[in-house]
C-alpha cells in the first residue's frame, strides 16, 4: 500500500534556501531553481504575460496540442475512460484554426461541474492522442479557460456567447455572476449526440468541418457552412457501436443540448 502523506502548517513565512544541496536516496537533489527555466509559469517576462495568466477554476476547460483530425467523440473517450462517467461532458467546442499552416487544433471542454473539470486535468492532462495524419500520438494539453458560461445567442442560433469571470479577482474568491466581457463564435456545425440517455453536443467553429462526431462509426455526413445550406433541415442518422447519434444541420436550424 501506498503511505498516506500527513500536511500541516509550517512555522516558516516562506522557503529558505539551502546553502548545501542535499541528494535524495534517488539521486535527485532536495532543491531547485526554476528562475530561469522556461516551464516557470510565473515568470514576469512580457512574452508569457498572455500564455500563462492564471486563470479562476471553471467547468470549461482549454484543450490544445490535439490532432487536426480530432473527434468530439475521441476527446468524451477519453473522459469517460478517465473518470467512469458518462455524462461528465455536456458539450464540446472545436474551435478555428488561427493560422491557416497551423498542425494542431484547440478547442474548450465543458463539464457539468468544476469539480470534474478539475478530476479532468488531473487524470487526463498529457494524454496521448492518436492521429490518422500523423505516425507520433499527440500530447493533449488541459487547463482551466477564462470563460465560466456558454449560451446560444438568442435569435441568432448558429452564434455561440461566451462569458468570462474577472481577470484581476482572486481565484479563490471569484464569483461567476460577475460578468465582465464576453466573445461570440460562429458554430460551422452542430451535432448533439445521445449514449444511453446522456445528452452532449458537438460545436465545430472550423471552416471546413469534414469529420462525423464519431470517425469509428464508418459513415462520414456531408459537412456545409451555415450559408451553403438549404433551408430545409438535413438529417444525418447514423448508429454505431456504443452511441446513436443524430446530426441535424442548417443555416436556420442549430439544437442545444446546452439548457
Amino acid at each position: 500500500m501506498i503511505p498516506i502523506g500527513r500536511f500541516r502548517y509550517s512555522n516558516f513565512s516562506y522557503i529558505q534556501d539551502q546553502e548545501k544541496v542535499i541528494r535524495l536516496s534517488d539521486g535527485t537533489p532536495t532543491q531547485k531553481y526554476y528562475d530561469t527555466s522556461k516551464l516557470n509559469r510565473f515568470s514576469y517576462k512580457k512574452k508569457f504575460v498572455n500564455d500563462r495568466r492564471i486563470a479562476a477554476p471553471s467547468k470549461i476547460l482549454h484543450f490544445f496540442n490535439t490532432p487536426l483530425d480530432i473527434s468530439g467523440s475521441q476527446i468524451r473517450r477519453a473522459v469517460i475512460n478517465a473518470l467512469g462517467c458518462k455524462d461528465a461532458v455536456r458539450s464540446i467546442t472545436i474551435l478555428p484554426q488561427k493560422q491557416p499552416g497551423a498542425k494542431c487544433s484547440t478547442g474548450l471542454l465543458e463539464l457539468k461541474s468544476v469539480d470534474l473539470a478539475a478530476k479532468v486535468i488531473l487524470f487526463l492532462n498529457h494524454t496521448q492522442l492518436e492521429s490518422s495524419r500523423s505516425k507520433f500520438p499527440f500530447l493533449m494539453k488541459l487547463c482551466f479557460s477564462k470563460w465560466s458560461e456558454m449560451w446560444q445567442k438568442s435569435g441568432d442560433s448558429s452564434t455561440l456567447i461566451f462569458n468570462a469571470t474577472p481577470p484581476n479577482t482572486r481565484w479563490l474568491f471569484h464569483r461567476h455572476e460577475h460578468r465582465v466581457s464576453m466573445v461570440e463564435y460562429k458554430v460551422s456545425r452542430v451535432t448533439r449526440a445521445t449514449d444511453e440517455d446522456c445528452s452532449w453536443t458537438l460545436w465545430d467553429m472550423r471552416n471546413h468541418a469534414t469529420e462525423a462526431i464519431d470517425p469509428e462509426a464508418g459513415t462520414s455526413a456531408e459537412t456545409q457552412s451555415p450559408s451553403d445550406e438549404s433551408d430545409t433541415c438535413r438529417t444525418h442518422r447514423r448508429c454505431c457501436h456504443d452511441c446513436q447519434l443524430t446530426s441535424e444541420r442548417s443555416d436556420i436550424c442549430f439544437y442545444s443540448a446546452l439548457s
